[in-house]
This record gives structure tokens, C-alpha cells and sequence, in this order.
């Protein structure tokens, strides 16, 4: 027998590097995804050439992990405390690596994505698997009763019996079931109800009764999928399952005008690399049944409007950025692109609206993929807060990417503190903003007086998040917390003994200069964003009592960003009524304006700001930055602040006081489009870093948002701390 995931066993243990997935089809292997560009060495093994199935390690559903790149993530302590019962988007879980130096993404997340399930297991390796599972659940639920474990047995022994039989090692698997089967009754079913809808949604009652109980199997053992990595992972079956059943009668009569359709596209193009067929059945099969007509005769038109073109350059470009695929996330990005070309004027349809289309298709499927592994990395890691139980080589190596990211953060947090902190939070600070010409001299970024605001932010939940009364700080209490912190930071880094006192602690003293200079250092933000609202208003229909309250506000922000104030609850209550009048003006521009919006410019438009977006490093503290090559219209302004104003970016790490670190788990970061610039051009797009409020969880942006998703202002509030800033030429 082929032991085909032995490489797996190897990254269990740490020996064997990362797991890269392959697309399951035919064939154990294609060539048309491996490309040189990948982002890490692809391991793989040789899998079952019978009978077109599926094979060895698969981003659709591969081999048990699937080593995705992921987003950004922290290692902030979770809310929850242990016991606390996780949401559904906080269930099952992964591995973990960090390397900062890695030059796409510090945080890499492998976890199970459904193979092949078994039909039956030789008696030796059923037996083998009765016997894991027992000891399992006996070494790590020894307080139930025989009775119940026997039950805890039986439930798990139901997923692992399910697994490949080429699968020899399984420990990682037997934790995660085990996992599942823990979870609180309510929320176990509810994930076995999602699992079941999604599957029954898109393979609704099959009259084959090998390819029913295939899909029984396949929900049975989706329960080890982590939730965010549901949706694509079991589309991603039904992809594969579909295209099983085209070689049987029942397939080729159901999909008939699909088989036809793909068939003379391939012969009319002179498409023999089977990676044509496969995406065009990917993005069939990956559509609502009641969907798949339409997408069909979009394929047809696109058919002839330049598919010949679009399809080879869009497979090109994933195979540049992804070695292995899903098949639901290939088929998004082939709807996606002919939808999106088949919107276009005839005139439209050039060579570089193709190009701009295809980026944009590409960077979205970077940004669904990162998001969901980001959510994955955070299950994990508040897993593990909770004292989840781990496979040991799982618990090595999460461990060891913890302290990884702990050490640098530790770091940074050391290097703003103490002395340095005394020093340069006691002199006075040119008021920022974020206009510097990109031709000017590069200005010096100022990490201290933007974690001045960032602790601002922490201690009062930030003035844009305040709804209440201010409260006056308790010193005593922050100064003792953030000492603590400090020492703990001192014995990560190994630097001394964590001594009870040391000059890097935090004193009261202390607290009250932070207090000042976040206060000072946040109401420049706050007027330079005021001050372009009222220059944009000009050419707005803006209600005019709004616009007034915002010019009353200016004398007292200057006052307070010069540090001429005496009370701490007034000066929180003039930011917060700044931020709510800057709130009620953007309401009035989303109201009463009605942005034209050119479907080619916008597409121009997003893709010279992605291109700039990923040119330009994010720095804590920076009020600089490049120019987006795309010059704008004065009536441009409308539509760009409505699609990209407070819209989430899918950063994965951040530049602060000279050191690179992964962002937080409570931080992100988003776009803020200003009304003016005062460097000569239209305007600016700054990168603002956010904070989530204290005690809440989730995702900082909305579902179903595109490239660039809405933020989360519910429970995630903007710092206004810049990290970057992007020029708009303009037009005129």
C-alpha cells in the first residue's frame, strides 16, 4: 500500500516543512497550477490513479491539511475565558507557523480539508482506530462515567472510521473529532445543520445511491473542517463530485448542454491542457443548481467576446500567486471575470480592461482566501486559550508560533516605554498630516505619539466609540496593568529577571503624559479630517447646520492638539462630539449624493489602488506615501469615497518603530478617503489602523463586500492613526 500522506506525518512533527494542497481531478498532479512562483515548496504524495477519483492532497478537499497562506493574526489573549464556549465561527481548528521574514504572510494555518471518504477499512485498521479513539477519549475526558465515555467513543469512532484508509497517521484528525463531538449539544447540531444545507442546497436528493451515500460520508466528516473554510471546502467536494459522475449515463443526460458546451469551446480554442475544461466546470458546477442555466449562457456569451483570451490569462495569473486551488474559489474567479467583462460596452473590452478585470479577480480571491484562514488562525489560537486538547506535534508547533509572534510584539512594546517614552512624549509635536508630497523628504514616522493614541484608544475605548459620559482614568489601575504587561515582556524577550519595579515600567506620571499627548496627537487627526470635509463641501449640497457645528469645532481642536487644555473630560468630550459631526457629515454625503459611476474608471480606478496599496509599506505611525496612477475627476470624489471610504484591506502585517509584526488579532486596518489634499492634489487615501472595542469577537468587516469590504463599525472603531497615505492626481 502507497503511504501517500507520509510527507503529512513529517509536518505533523515539524520535520517536513509546509503542506501545500493539490486540486483534486484525475490525476494526482497538474502541472497547469505549478508554477515557479509559488509561495512555499509544495509537498506532495502519489495518489489512486482508479477510476478518475480523487487523489492524495487537495486545496478542494485535499489530503488532511491544507496549508493555506493566511491574513494577518495576532497572538492577543482571547476574551473567553477557559470554559467560555466558542460561536459557530470559533469551531475546529488548525496548526500554526509564523516567520516573520516570510515575505508574503508571517502566519500560515494548516488544517483538515476533507479527502475521500472511505468506503470500508481493512478489520486491522478498524480495529487500529477503535483502539486510538478509546485511549483518546480515556486520557483526556476521565471524568466521565463508563457509560458516557462508551458514548463519546462511539461518536468519534463514527468520523475517524470515515477517514481514507491511506491515511496512516490520523492523530491530528482524532483531536479535531474529538473536538466536535465536546461542543455543546446546541452547537454541534447547528454545525451539522449548516454542513447538511450547504450540501443539499447545491447536490440536492441524488437518485444514484453510491453517490447518496458518498455525500452522507462526506457531511459526516465535514465536522472536522474548520467553520470558516466550510462554505469553499464543501462546494469544492460538490465540484468534484459532479464532474465523478459525468462519465455514467445519469451524469451525461443531467449536464448534457454543459458536456456539449465545454466540449467545442475546448475544440474551437485548441484547448488540450485539460485545466480549460476543468475551470469552466468548476465555475458550472460551483453555482446553485437553479443558477447553473444562467452561468451557462454566460459562458456562451463570453463564448464570443474573448474567453479565448480571458480564461488563459486568468488560470496564468492564479497559477502565479496560488500553486493549488480550490475548485469552488477557481470558479468564483471565473464567474467573477466574465461577469464583470461581459458588463462592459463592446468598446470597452480592450486589452487593458482585461487586464485591470483579471487583477481585480485575482486580488479578490486573495482576500476571501486570506480571510477565512485569518478566522481559522483566531479559532485556533482562542482554542487554545481555552485549553482546547491538541495532537502534541499540533500543540508544538502552535506553540512555538506563538512564542514567535509574542517575542517580537514583546520587543516593540519594550522599545515604547520608559525613558524614551518620558523624553519624547514630553515635547510638543508639529501637528500631523497626512499631506506630505511624495517628492517631499521622507518626514520621520512617529511611532511614540501614535501609541500614545493607541493607548488612548485602549484605556477609553476610543473617543469615535464613546457614547456615554467620559469617565476620568484611573492612573493607579493603568499604570499597574501596564507594568505587569512590561514584565511579562521582559521575560519573554529574556532581556532581564522580571523584577517588580523598573524604569520601563509605567508610573502614574506616566499615564497622565500618555493621556495628554493621545489627546493632543488625536485632535490633529481629527481636524485635518474636518478641515477636508469642509473644503469638499464646497462642491456638495451638504446640509448647512452640519458644516456649521463642524467650523465651531475648529478653534477648540486646535487648542487641544496644542495641549492647551486643563480637563480630561472636556477634551474626550469635544473629540467625541468631532467624531460624531464628522459621522453625520459622511451620513449627509452618502444621502444626498449620487455618485455616477463609470464601470471602466472604477475598474481602472481599483486596480491602480491595489497595485499602489501593495507597492507602499504599512508603517505605524506614517503620513506618507505614493500616488495611485489614476487621476481623477472632481466628480469622481463621490463614488470613490462611497466605494472605498472605512473599506477593510487585507494587510498582513505592519511596520512599527523599525520592527515588522503581524497585526494583532484585535487590529486591522482600512482605507479612509479624505476630502482634500494639501499637496496639490485631488485628494488622499489614507490607511487608518483600527481597534476592536474591549470584549467584543468576529471579523472587523462585513460579509459579501468584495475586494474591499465595509468595516465593522458596530464593534470595531477607527484609531485614526496613519499608516499610510496614498495620493489621487487630478483630472483637471
Amino acid at each position: 500500500m502507497v503511504q501517500q500522506n507520509q510527507p503529512v506525518c513529517h509536518a505533523l512533527q515539524g520535520l517536513g516543512g509546509e503542506w501545500r494542497c493539490v486540486v483534486h481531478g484525475a490525476r494526482c498532479y497538474r502541472p497547469r497550477i505549478h508554477l515557479a512562483r509559488d509561495r512555499t515548496e509544495a509537498r506532495q504524495a502519489p495518489g489512486p490513479q482508479a477510476g478518475g477519483g480523487a487523489i492524495a492532497c487537495a486545496a478542494t478537499g485535499g489530503r488532511t491539511l491544507a496549508a493555506q497562506r493566511e491574513r494577518r493574526m495576532g497572538n492577543s489573549p482571547s476574551k473567553h475565558k477557559t470554559g467560555q464556549l466558542p460561536t459557530l465561527e470559533q469551531t475546529m481548528y488548525g496548526y500554526l507557523n509564523f516567520d516573520i521574514k516570510n515575505p508574503l504572510t508571517p502566519w500560515i494555518a494548516h488544517y483538515f480539508a476533507l479527502p475521500d471518504v472511505a468506503d470500508t477499512l481493512p478489520p486491522k485498521q478498524e480495529g487500529a482506530r477503535k483502539i486510538g479513539v478509546e485511549y483518546l477519549v480515556k486520557s483526556n475526558c476521565p471524568e466521565l462515567t463508563d457509560a458516557n465515555r462508551k458514548l463519546l467513543c462511539d461518536e468519534v469512532y463514527n468520523v475517524i472510521r470515515l477517514l481514507p484508509a491511506n491515511m496512516l497517521q490520523i492523530s491530528f484528525e482524532l483531536y479535531m473529532a474529538l473536538a466536535h463531538c465536546r461542543l455543546d449539544a446546541g452547537m454541534r447540531a447547528a454545525r451539522e445543520q449548516r454542513i447538511a444545507s450547504i450540501m443539499n442546497a447545491y447536490l440536492p436528493e441524488h437518485p444514484i445511491e453510491s453517490v447518496r451515500q458518498r455525500v452522507k460520508g462526506l457531511q459526516a466528516l465535514a465536522v472536522l473542517v474548520p467553520d470558516a473554510a466550510m462554505n469553499v471546502v464543501l462546494r469544492s467536494r460538490v465540484v468534484l463530485t459532479n464532474r465523478s459522475i459525468l462519465t455514467v449515463p445519469y451524469g451525461q443526460a443531467v449536464f448534457k448542454r454543459s458536456i456539449h458546451l465545454f466540449d467545442e469551446i475546448c475544440r474551437e480554442f485548441g484547448w488540450k491542457d485539460p485545466r480549460f475544461q476543468e475551470a469552466l466546470q468548476a465555475c458550472h458546477f460551483s453555482r446553485l443548481p437553479s443558477d447553473q442555466a444562467v452561468c451557462l449562457d454566460l459562458i456562451e456569451q463570453a463564448r464570443s467576446a474573448d474567453l479565448n483570451k480571458l480564461l488563459p490569462l486568468l488560470l496564468d495569473r492564479l497559477a502565479a500567486c496560488e500553486q493549488y486551488l480550490f475548485e469552488a474559489d477557481l470558479g468564483d474567479a471565473v464567474y467573477g471575470l466574465l461577469q464583470g467583462w461581459m458588463a462592459l460596452a463592446q468598446p470597452q473590452r480592450d486589452g487593458s480592461a482585461m487586464e485591470d478585470l483579471v487583477a481585480i479577480e485575482v486580488e479578490r480571491f486573495v482576500t476571501q482566501r486570506t480571510t477565512r484562514c485569518s478566522d481559522i488562525c483566531s479559532a485556533t489560537l482562542d482554542a487554545i486559550n481555552r485549553k482546547v486538547p491538541f495532537d502534541p506535534a499540533s500543540m508544538a508547533a502552535n506553540t512555538a508560533a506563538i512564542v514567535a509572534c509574542t517575542v517580537i510584539q514583546a520587543e516593540i512594546d519594550l522599545a515604547l516605554s520608559g525613558t524614551r517614552l518620558r523624553k519624547e512624549l514630553s515635547q510638543d509635536k508639529p501637528t500631523p498630516t497626512p499631506v506630505q508630497a511624495p517628492e517631499a523628504p521622507k518626514p520621520d514616522t512617529d511611532a511614540m505619539h501614535a501609541r500614545s493614541v493607541e493607548w488612548l484608544v485602549d484605556w477609553i475605548e476610543g473617543p469615535a466609540a464613546s457614547t456615554q459620559a467620559p469617565v476620568r482614568l484611573n492612573r493607579q489601575a493603568i499604570a499597574k496593568a501596564e507594568s505587569e504587561g512590561l514584565r511579562r515582556a521582559r521575560t519573554t524577550t529574556k532581556r532581564s529577571a522580571p523584577a517588580e519595579h523598573n524604569d520601563e515600567d509605567m508610573t502614574e506620571k506616566d499615564v497622565g503624559l500618555v493621556l495628554d499627548s493621545g489627546l493632543s496627537t488625536y485632535a490633529s487627526y481629527v481636524l485635518g479630517d474636518i478641515s477636508s470635509l469642509l473644503s469638499r463641501s464646497r462642491s456638495l449640497k451638504l446640509q448647512p447646520e452640519l458644516l456649521a457645528v463642524c467650523e465651531g469645532l475648529i478653534k477648540p481642536l486646535q487648542d487641544l492638539a496644542q495641549r492647551h487644555h486643563t480637563d480630561e473630560l472636556q477634551a474626550q468630550g469635544l473629540l467625541h462630539r468631532a467624531n460624531a459631526a464628522i459621522a453625520a457629515v459622511e451620513q449627509d454625503i452618502a444621502a444626498t449624493t449620487r455618485a455616477e459611476k463609470p464601470e471602466r474608471v472604477h475598474q481602472h480606478f481599483e486596480r491602480a489602488l491595489y497595485e499602489a496599496l501593495n507597492r507602499e509599506p504599512l508603517v505605524y505611525g506614517k503620513g506618507h506615501g505614493g500616488v495611485i496612477d489614476c487621476a481623477m475627476r472632481e466628480a469622481d470624489w463621490s463614488w470613490v469615497h462611497q466605494s472605498f471610504h472605512q473599506r477593510w484591506i487585507n494587510a498582513q502585517r505592519l511596520e512599527i518603530d523599525g520592527r515588522l509584526t503581524a497585526l494583532r488579532a484585535d487590529r486591522a486596518v482600512a482605507m479612509y478617503v479624505t476630502g482634500s489634499s494639501h499637496s496639490g492634489y485631488a485628494f488622499d487615501i489614507s490607511v487608518h489602523l483600527w481597534c476592536r472595542k474591549s470584549g467584543c469577537t468576529g471579523s472587523p468587516c462585513m460579509e459579501g463586500g468584495g475586494l474591499y469590504p465595509r468595516m465593522n463599525t458596530r464593534t470595531w472603531h477607527d484609531s485614526r492613526i496613519t499608516c499610510l497615505v496614498l495620493h489621487v492626481p487630478s483630472k483637471n
